[in-house]
């Protein structure tokens, strides 16, 4: 097991398979879950027995897309990511139980993105957590059809309760 102290928030993390050092991770969680005031134990660590549940990131932001994969797949989420939002014109594109989702994607508002997908007969049960630094972002979640919102900079307490709440977990 490697250990990470990050300003109180503990982290014991499997053997590497291919995860940056050690400082680096414990970087990217600091930078972009906001954790810097908080004093936090978090063990992540999964059974192998548990059923995986998909749970599809879609962010431009490669850092935090990196840091969301990490965390979610030691809670034992299997996660895909995307960084444009094309990925549901893919074709063999497979549901997921959940999607976070930021609204700002390569500088432009996706919101139509939430509605097209509240709106298609197939995935319209999929839970939507939206994901932005914008102020407004508990409106515009309603606006387009979204399930629930995580604001950015956010919380790991935060961002892991919902995902939990939304997969049933």
């Amino acid at each position: 097991m490697l250990d990470c102290i990050f300003s109180g928030l503990h982290i014991c993390l499997p053997p590497p398979r291919n995860y940056p050092p050690l400082a680096i991770y414990c970087f990217i969680i600091g930078k972009f879950f906001n954790l810097h005031n908080y004093s936090l134990n978090v063990t992540l660590n999964y059974s192998e027995n548990m059923t995986r549940k998909k749970i599809l990131v879609v962010e431009d932001d490669e850092f935090v897309v990196e840091a969301m994969t990490m965390i979610l797949e030691e809670q034992g989420f299997d996660v895909a990511s995307s960084t444009d939002g094309e990925i549901f014109s893919e074709a063999g594109f497979e549901h997921p139980h959940l999607i976070l989702l930021d609204i700002r994607l390569s500088g432009r508002d996706r919101r139509d993105i939430c509605k097209w997908l509240k709106e298609h007969p197939g995935m319209k049960h999929i839970p939507i957590i939206l994901i932005s630094g914008n102020r407004d972002i508990h409106k515009i979640h309603k606006e387009c059809g979204a399930d629930d919102y995580i604001v950015k900079p956010f919380d790991l307490n935060e961002l892991l309760s919902k995902v939990n709440f939304f997969t049933n977990c």
